[in-house]
C-alpha cells in the first residue's frame, strides 16, 4: 500500500508576505532572515518603503517596519534627543606613522540635524590656523583639499572654539543637556583631536564634549555590518559619496545623510562613548539609565558639576606637580590637577600637557 506524502505544499511568496500581519514579531524576523534580497525589495516596494541598500540594510528596514506596525505606531520612532550635531574635524598630518606628531585642528565643521526627521537645519564651519606646524605638508593638502591660503587666512582655534560655543548658545543647545547629542565617525574627533587641541591652547575641555555617538558603532550594530567606513556606509545604504572624502565639511554632510537614513529605518541613536578621567570608554545602556536618573534628580538644582582644567587620568593625581607649575582652581576634593606655567609651545610644556591629557 502506497504511503501518502505528508509533505506540506510550498507556500507562494505572496502568501508568506500577506501572512506577516498574523505572525509574531519573532516569526516575522525569522521569515525576513530567510528571504532573498529580491524578495525583500519586492516587499519593501509593496509597503512603499525605500528599497535601496545591501541585504542587511533591507532586512533591518523590514523588521523595523513590522515592529512599528505591531506596536501600532503612527509616527516615526521617537529619538532620545531633539537635535544631533554631526562633527568631523580635519587636522594637520604628515605621511607615514609618527606617534610623536601633534595634530592640530584645521577644519571645524558641524551639522545641526533635526533628530526626528534627520534633516539638516543649520551648519557651522570654519578653518583654523595651526600654530605648531603653520605650514601644511603636501600630504595634508592632498588628503584634505585644504590649501595653505585657507589656513593662513583663518582665525586661530581659540577664536573658532568661542564662535562655535556662541553658535550652540544661539541654537539653545546648551540650555538643556538632554536637547542634543554629538555624532562623529569614530572616537578620535573628541578623544584625540579636540582633547589635544584644548591641551595645547590651555582651554578647559568642554563638559558638553565628554559624551558622543560613535556612528560606526551604531551603524554596525543596527545593520549587523562590521567596522564600516564612510564610503562603505553610504554604499550599503544605496547612496553615493557627495563631495570630497576627507573634506571636513563634505564628510560631515555625508555623515548627516547616513544619520538621516538610520532615523528613517527606525534606529534610535544614543550616546555610546565618552571621555572619563581622560580615558576613552564605551557607554553601556546601564550607564545611560543611571545618567538619565541622575538628570531627573539634579534637574531642579542650580549650578553645574565642576570640571577640571583638562581631562586627567586618575593616576596622574598622585604625581608631583610642584616643579614650575601652577595649580588649577578645582572644587573637587583633593584634586591636584595642574598645567605647566611655561611659555606656550615649548617641547617640555607640550609633553607635560599631553601627560595630563593621557591621549
Amino acid at each position: 500500500m502506497e504511503k501518502k506524502s505528508r509533505r506540506r505544499p510550498r507556500r507562494d511568496e505572496d502568501e508568506v508576505i500577506d501572512s506577516f500581519s498574523q505572525l509574531s514579531l519573532s516569526r516575522v524576523n525569522g521569515e525576513v532572515n530567510k528571504m532573498k534580497k529580491v524578495d525583500m525589495i519586492k516587499l519593501l516596494k509593496k509597503n512603499s518603503l525605500n528599497s535601496n541598500g545591501v541585504k542587511e540594510v533591507l532586512g533591518r528596514r523590514l523588521k523595523n517596519y513590522y515592529r512599528k506596525q505591531r506596536m501600532k505606531e503612527e509616527s516615526d520612532t521617537v529619538q532620545c534627543y531633539k537635535y544631533f550635531v554631526v562633527i568631523d574635524f580635519e587636522a594637520t598630518c604628515e605621511s607615514g606613522r609618527n606617534l610623536d606628531y601633534l595634530h592640530e585642528i584645521i577644519e571645524f565643521p558641524a551639522m545641526l540635524l533635526d533628530a526626528e526627521t534627520g534633516k539638516i537645519v543649520d551648519q557651522f564651519h570654519s578653518y583654523c590656523k595651526p600654530t605648531l606646524n603653520p605650514k601644511l605638508s603636501e600630504f595634508c593638502v592632498s588628503l584634505t583639499g585644504i590649501s595653505q591660503s585657507d589656513v593662513d587666512a583663518a582665525p586661530k582655534f581659540e577664536e573658532v572654539f568661542k564662535r562655535f560655543e556662541n553658535w550652540m548658545i544661539d541654537k539653545n543647545l546648551l540650555m538643556d543637556r538632554k536637547s542634543f547629542a554629538f555624532v562623529s565617525d569614530g572616537p578620535w574627533d573628541f578623544s584625540r583631536f579636540l582633547n589635544i587641541q584644548c591641551c595645547l591652547n590651555e582651554i578647559q575641555y568642554p563638559k558638553w564634549a565628554r559624551k558622543w555617538i560613535n556612528l560606526k558603532k551604531v551603524f554596525g550594530n543596527f545593520y549587523k555590518i562590521n567596522k564600516p567606513k564612510i564610503e562603505e556606509m553610504l554604499s550599503n545604504l544605496g547612496l553615493k559619496l557627495e563631495g570630497r572624502l576627507h573634506s571636513g565639511l563634505d564628510d560631515a554632510k555625508n555623515l548627516s545623510r547616513i544619520v538621516a537614513k538610520l532615523v528613517e529605518d527606525g534606529c534610535v541613536l544614543q550616546i555610546n562613548e565618552r571621555l572619563n578621567a581622560g580615558r576613552l570608554e564605551p557607554v553601556l545602556q546601564t550607564d545611560l539609565n543611571k545618567f538619565k536618573a541622575k538628570l531627573e534628580v539634579t534637574s531642579a538644582q542650580s549650578g553645574e558639576n565642576h570640571i577640571c582644567k583638562t581631562e586627567v587620568d586618575s593616576d596622574d593625581l598622585n604625581k608631583d606637580f610642584s616643579n614650575g607649575k601652577r595649580p588649577v582652581n578645582c572644587e573637587i576634593e583633593d584634586c591636584k590637577v595642574s598645567i605647566p606655567n611655561k611659555p606656550h609651545g615649548s617641547t617640555e610644556d607640550l609633553s607635560n600637557k599631553l601627560d595630563l591629557c593621557k591621549i
